[in-house]
This record gives C-alpha cells, sequence and structure tokens, in this order.
C-alpha cells in the first residue's frame, strides 16, 4: 500500500498491538506457572510496562483514527490543504511519547522479588496489588496512603484512557454517520452504521470492565469471583489488540482491494521461486 495518512495509522496501530501480543506468551507462562517469574527483574519491567504502554498507545491511535474519519468526511476540504503524511507521524510520535509519559511509572515501581528461595514474583509495587496476586493477607490501615495514590491513578487512567476516548470515539462515530446519510444511498448508509456500532460496542465492552473493576477491588469490597472477574476484564483488555485488525484493516475497502491485487503477484513470484 503506498504510504498515506491512513496508512501511517494502521502501521501505528498494528506496532502497538503487535508489540503487546509479543510479549504475552510471557504472561501466559507466568499464570501457568502459578504466578511463579523465571525471567528476571529487567524482562518483568519490560513486560508489564509493554502491557501498559502498547495498552495506551492502541487506545489513543483508535481515538486518532475516529477524529481523523470525522474530520475528512465533515470538512473535506481542510482535509485536502492540511491532510499530510508528515502531520500523521507528527501525531503518531505524539501518541507514543505520551503514551510512556502515562505509564513510566509501572516500569520505575515494577519488581521482580526473589525474597522467597522458592519463589519468584513479578508485581508492581502497590501494597494492594502484591496482596491480589500473591494472596497474602492485606492490611488496609497501614497502607491507606498507598490506596489514595493508587486510586489517584487509576482514576487518572480511567479518564484519559476510557472516557475521554470512548466519548470522542461515540461523538465521532455519531456525525460521520449523520452525514453519511445525508449524502450517500441507504444501502451504503447502513453498511457504514454496522461499522460504526461495531465500533463503538467494541471498544466499550473490551475496556469498560477493565477500567471500572479495579475501582471495586480498591475500595476492598472482595468477592468470591474476585480473580475470575478480574481475570475476565483483563482477558477482554487483551482481545482489543486481536479485534483492532480485524475492525479497522480488514474492513477497509483500500486494504482488501490491494491484498486481494498482491496475491496473484506474490503467486507469480512464488511459482517463480519454485521453477527456478
Amino acid at each position: 500500500m503506498k504510504k498515506t495518512v491512513n496508512s501511517v495509522w494502521f502501521l501505528s496501530l498494528a506496532l502497538a498491538d503487535f508489540i503487546f501480543c509479543f510479549f504475552l506468551p510471557l504472561l501466559m507462562a507466568y499464570i501457568v506457572l502459578g504466578r511463579q517469574w523465571p525471567f528476571g527483574t529487567v524482562i518483568c519491567k519490560l513486560c508489564l510496562l509493554s502491557a501498559y504502554l502498547n495498552m495506551s498507545a492502541s487506545v489513543l491511535q483508535l481515538t486518532i483514527i475516529s477524529i481523523d474519519r470525522c474530520i475528512s468526511v465533515v470538512f473535506p476540504v481542510w482535509c485536502q490543504n492540511h491532510r499530510t503524511v508528515r502531520l500523521a507521524v507528527k501525531v503518531v510520535l505524539a501518541i507514543w511519547i505520551v503514551s510512556l509519559l502515562l505509564n513510566v511509572s509501572y516500569l520505575i515501581n515494577t519488581h521482580a522479588d526473589d525474597s522467597d528461595d522458592n519463589f519468584v514474583a513479578c508485581y508492581k509495587e502497590w501494597a494492594m496489588e502484591r496482596a491480589q496476586f500473591m494472596g497474602w493477607y492485606y492490611d488496609e490501615e497501614e497502607e491507606k496512603e498507598k490506596i489514595k495514590i493508587r486510586k489517584a491513578m487509576f482514576i487518572m487512567r480511567s479518564i484519559s484512557m476510557f472516557a475521554v476516548p470512548f466519548t470522542i470515539i461515540l461523538i465521532s462515530c455519531t456525525l460521520i454517520f449523520f452525514k453519511m446519510r445525508k449524502f450517500r444511498k441507504p444501502k451504503r448508509s447502513r453498511r457504514s452504521f454496522r461499522l460504526i456500532i461495531a465500533v463503538v460496542v467494541c471498544f466499550f465492552i473490551c475496556w469498560f470492565p477493565y477500567n471500572i473493576w479495579p475501582f471495586i477491588t480498591i475500595s476492598g469490597q472482595y468477592w468470591n469471583l474476585d480473580r475470575l472477574i478480574t481475570e475476565i476484564s483483563v482477558c477482554l483488555a487483551y482481545f482489543s489488540s486481536c479485534i483492532n485488525p480485524i475492525i479497522y484493516v480488514f474492513f477497509c475497502h483500500d486494504f482488501k482491494k490491494n491484498f486481494i491485487k498482491s496475491l496473484p503477484a506474490r503467486s507469480t513470484k512464488l511459482s517463480m521461486k519454485i521453477l527456478t
């Protein structure tokens, strides 16, 4: 595909999803081994940082894609004059810098605890997080200040990584739908409407439990299914990295056209190599 604004968006989104998924086998091994971490402190820090960093970059990129599509539909003349690849690259760099700043605390506060000769844990420094994963007793009174700090971080993360992006995506998709409904054929409008609904619903399902459930656990209201609900909310957030390519790339007309067009060329080149 040619180097366009859309290809820059999708490349950044693909990079975030790929790096995030690249570290998933380590997290899977950690869970399978009963939360025993055999990979050392450096990998522990990088693994958790990559998870949070690329989830943030992915969410911000999805928000930018929605804004860009909305502006392209609502203000086509402005886009023709100002929507450039160079501007897109600058926006992408800003997204990654903001994501790093939002998650640098995880790099600082993540540790691999090897104080127990028979057990090594990879955890964030906050005592409640450690207690939740290790099954230790947690005294809320002794860690009151840490709870306040953690609540503030949860609030900041939920606002910046869910409330604001979801609101922007919802508004952008609504504006796109009404604009396309006004100027395009009903059949095309219905197809676009279904895609818009899919974007909004998938984003909400994947990220709402992940951003809301920590507020329940941090308040001390633990249930019997606390661990299960926590794992489900995390898995839904992880699943967004799998669903992104389907919604934002494979449903894209240009991608399908170029992908189908490239298949004969790839097949021909492969056949020539085999014959020679």
